[in-house]
């Protein structure tokens, strides 16, 4: 595109262009609406995502007087439980699921955010004269993407980030926002940022872009982010001294069993990396208009921020490359339609730059679709997870308390809460287990940390009713744990019913509910 064409693009829209606008208006916003109602069908008849599901029990816990990371060991900061009271509380006060109001959050949440930016945008370029088309593919992106991910903490960083970009990408063509705007834009971008606080990176590589572009770097939203954000380490520290002192140093040292080597990662983020390297070689095109457009260029560096983050956990959940997947497909969609837009004619290697993007917008897309299937498939009854098996049991065993011994979270949660039984362990999973056990072999020697005596604790104190082994894990639990004498004085009552899916079911000799004797209570952490 020659610097005449990308200047065009910029005046205002000819009157054709504004009547094709706004025919597209309502289409695009009932479209958005029709894909809003799937995303929340979908999301509400199959089961909660797992590491969610946790997130919301422990504001439940909450709010029936435990205590955050000493009753219920979380290793992220307590942010995200504390956006999650509100939907407990509403549940706890009219009996509904607290998993209904979690969604609608987190739906609410999303389309507002891209609501917001869709508005930021307004008089960026002769693209953006018309709100809600922008509105309805910023809003269908953040719905689809996700899959059983959707309302993940990256999720919601992701949402909350997009109005501060589009606040940047606007200071960077020269307009100066109303005060309301940047407070707003500040404080959204620091709630997503002390969710995942290490990709903060990713802001840091935006104010770098426009510390480079000229602009200063005391702007109200970037002063009214860092000092929440201050603020929010205060309150931590404050009001959980024992996250600084026991949770981080216990994450440390054990987190790191479930690190994946640098190839699989770069295997499993493939996709990922061919969007950016296009978004890359665009930015970098010297005859391109990207290389100087704000909005692309902002979409580029938060996305290199963000793939960075990812890479920099080493874990292989898909999850971590929201931020970075949300904004590339974005960065995308903007170049392809802005290119489209062009009335010059369409050169050779404008089209192959063409095809390649659309490529890169298929793989995403292809794979957005692997995500939603196993989801709609559970909700349209196709298949029975896990979950809803295990959740099957335990309403036939008649229990009242449950543990679970497993790496996964699922056939603990959403089950706890479906079935409507007490979970009997501090952990949410056998991760801090299996990671005392990864940090032995690491030849560190013993784990500094008490976690098979933690869980043997909780087990006899607990004295659940039923207890399923995850035998997938390749770990013999029984076996470890039974090291303990209270633990294995406590298993010689249990007996195995039925087994499936590689899980075995195991229940207590007696009445179910019925108290244990249990010894007195060991220190938590």
């Amino acid at each position: 595109m020659t610097d005449s064409s990308y200047s065009r693009l910029n005046l205002p829209v000819d009157p054709p262009r504004r009547r094709l606008a706004e025919r597209l208006s309502w289409p695009s916003l009932v479209l958005l609406g029709i894909v809003l109602a799937f995303v929340m069908t979908t999301t509400m008849r199959a089961p909660l995502k797992d590491d969610i599901a946790w997130l919301l029990h422990i504001a439940q816990d909450m709010l029936r007087g435990k205590r955050l990371y000493i009753d219920d060991i979380e290793i992220n900061p307590p942010l995200v439980v504390w956006l999650l009271l509100p939907p407990a509380e509403l549940a706890r006060l009219t009996g509904q699921s607290a998993a209904l109001f979690a969604e609608l959050f987190f739906s609410g949440a999303i389309v507002g955010c891209a609501y917001w930016s869709a508005r930021l945008l307004r008089g960026y370029s002769a693209l953006f004269a018309c709100w809600p088309p922008v509105f309805a593919v910023i809003g269908i992106v953040l719905l689809t993407l996700p899959g059983v991910e959707f309302g993940q903490r990256e999720h919601l960083l992701t949402a909350g980030a997009l109005p501060y970009l589009c606040l940047v990408a606007q200071r960077l063509r020269q307009h100066r926002p109303s005060t309301v705007e940047a407070l707003g834009c500040g404080t959204l971008a620091a709630i997503g940022c002390a969710l995942k606080p290490h990709y903060a990176m990713a802001f840091l590589g935006i104010e770098a872009l426009v510390a480079l572009r000229g602009l200063r770097p005391w702007r109200m939203e970037a002063i009214c982010m860092g000092v929440l954000l201050l603020a929010y380490t205060a309150a931590v520290l404050v009001l959980f001294p024992v996250y600084l002192h026991v949770i981080i140093p216990l994450a440390l040292d054990l987190y790191g069993a479930s690190d994946v080597t640098l190839g699989v990662l770069l295997l499993q983020s493939r996709t990922l990396l061919l969007g950016l390297a296009v978004v890359l070689l665009l930015c970098v095109r010297r005859t391109g208009w990207a290389r100087r457009d704000p909005l692309f260029v902002v979409l580029a560096v938060f996305a290199c921020g963000a793939t960075l983050a990812c890479f920099a956990e080493g874990k292989d959940w898909f999850y971590h490359r929201l931020p970075a997947t949300i904004a590339v497909v974005l960065a995308l969609i903007y170049w392809t339609t802005v290119t489209l837009a062009d009335r010059t004619f369409l050169s050779p290697r404008k089209l192959a730059a063409l095809v390649i993007a659309a490529c890169a917008l298929g793989a995403f897309a292809g794979a957005a679709a692997d995500r939603l299937t196993p989801r709609l498939e559970l909700a349209l009854g196709e298949s029975t997870a896990l979950e809803s098996r295990i959740e099957d049991l335990i309403k036939h065993s008649g229990a009242r308390r449950y543990m679970a011994f497993s790496q996964s979270l699922s056939p603990g949660f959403p089950v706890v809460d479906q079935a409507g039984v007490v979970w009997t362990s501090r952990f949410d999973s056998m991760w801090a287990l299996r990671g005392a056990l990864w940090y032995l072999g690491q030849g560190n020697g013993a784990s500094p940390w008490s976690v098979t005596r933690w869980i043997a604790t909780d087990f006899v104190q607990g004295c659940p009713d039923l207890v399923v082994v995850d035998d997938r894990d390749g770990l013999d639990y029984i076996h470890v744990l039974s090291a303990m004498p209270n633990f294995a004085a406590a298993w010689s009552h249990y007996r195995p019913i039925t087994a499936f899916d590689g899980i075995r079911a195991f229940k207590r000799d007696g009445e179910p509910g019925k108290a244990c004797a249990r010894p007195p209570q060991q220190p938590s952490p």
